[in-house]
């Protein structure tokens, strides 16, 4: 589990912390990763999302799906404040 990991870091840290969680999600050397974060760019990195709004989830779904097309309105702001994004597996 990983809250928040990257906050804090310069682009150049947060990147290198990303490929190397990518990196070892890919080779199979950890299965499962629980990312918690406010930053939707190191949320691209997974496979599934669950975005929250004052505590309740609001939506949940395929990384892909979620950042390309959300459904729900709080969703939507999120995605339209942060820009595009390129997602794990797309």
């Amino acid at each position: 589990m990983c809250d928040e990991i990257t906050s804090g870091l310069d682009p150049l840290a947060r990147d290198a912390v990303l490929a190397l969680l990518g990196g070892l999600l890919r080779s199979g050397r950890i299965e499962a990763l629980i990312l918690i974060s406010h930053d939707l760019g190191t949320a691209a990195l997974a496979d599934r999302i669950a975005v929250m709004e004052d505590g309740e989830v609001v939506e949940v779904g395929a990384a892909g799906r979620v950042l390309g097309a959300p459904e729900h309105v709080f969703t939507r702001e999120l995605v339209a404040a942060e820009g595009t994004f390129a997602v794990a597996g797309d």
